[in-house]
């Protein structure tokens, strides 16, 4: 599993959320779940597919456990992991819809949600290599 990150500014200073091992491990060990049946939680009326669906993740808003957001944003977001407060403190700053904007293209590996402030969700920098395995 490749991980997407999506780079994001609050509290004066700069963020990543990656939704890699770290978060799933953190996260299962908290609820004692797999992960896919956390993210599932997190979006109970939503399947696995629908999570790449932006529109289907605003649909199903009704639907949020507002813990659950906080305790996927304090597993997954760097520098960190994060304590629930900052976590919070976060959610509160940036607002509903960019969090879960944010969640969304870290889980589903979409990083082209809108970004209020001018710029997209930014994957991290891909490493380039100038040789071929491959002669």
């Amino acid at each position: 599993m490749a991980a997407a990150e999506v780079t994001f500014d609050a509290l004066g200073q700069a963020w990543r959320f990656k939704f890699g091992w770290g978060a799933l491990c953190r996260l299962e060990e908290r609820y004692d779940e797999p992960f896919a049946r956390i993210l599932l939680r997190l979006f109970p009326s939503l399947s696995l597919e629908d999570l790449a669906d932006a529109a289907k993740i605003r649909s199903a808003a009704l639907d949020l456990r507002a813990s659950l957001v906080r305790d996927v944003m304090a597993a997954s977001v760097a520098p960190g992991p994060i304590t629930a407060t900052v976590a919070e403190e976060l959610i509160d700053e940036l607002g509903a819809e960019r969090v879960m904007d944010i969640i969304r293209s870290g889980v589903a590996g979409d990083l082209t949600s809108p970004n209020s402030e001018g710029g997209g969700a930014k994957p991290a920098p891909k490493k380039e290599s100038g040789t071929s395995r491959n002669g």
